[in-house]
């Protein structure tokens, strides 16, 4: 039996960590915080701001309220020295209540919204610095 794709991680050439969900369910949002997780253990201290793409325009809206209780668990997890990362968020369509947990994110993470045919001009803002 094949593994369902539910969150997929790729670290692109130029640095940037992206997440795409192809499925919009806690098991999805299990990966992704998973995924999330091995970045900040395995990123030194001293490394310059970790950017991550987070594509969720190809399913649904993710569970909100699980995704938050994940979300908690990654601020706990970053280290109080370590430069605040910065976070693109690819979207279609209505945000729901992501809107709200990603800014439960973005205290510790600079963030913008982008639409799927403006991925380019995320990637150039996570680039920026």
């Amino acid at each position: 039996m094949e593994k369902t794709k539910r969150c997929v991680y790729t670290r692109l050439d130029n640095g940037i960590h992206e997440l795409t969900f192809y499925e919009s369910s806690r098991m999805a949002v299990d990966e992704m915080v998973s995924h999330m997780s091995n970045v900040l253990k395995t990123t030194p201290d001293d490394a310059p701001a970790t950017c991550y793409m987070v594509d969720n325009s190809k399913t649904d809206v993710i569970p909100i309220n699980y995704l938050r209780i994940g979300i908690k668990d990654l601020n706990t997890q970053r280290p109080p020295n370590r430069e605040p990362g910065r976070l693109a968020v690819i979207y279609d369509g209505a945000m729901g209540g992501l809107v709200n947990t990603i800014l439960t994110l973005a205290m510790k993470n600079k963030f913008r919204f982008f639409k799927p045919e403006k991925r380019d001009e995320a990637i150039a803002w996570l680039l920026q610095g």
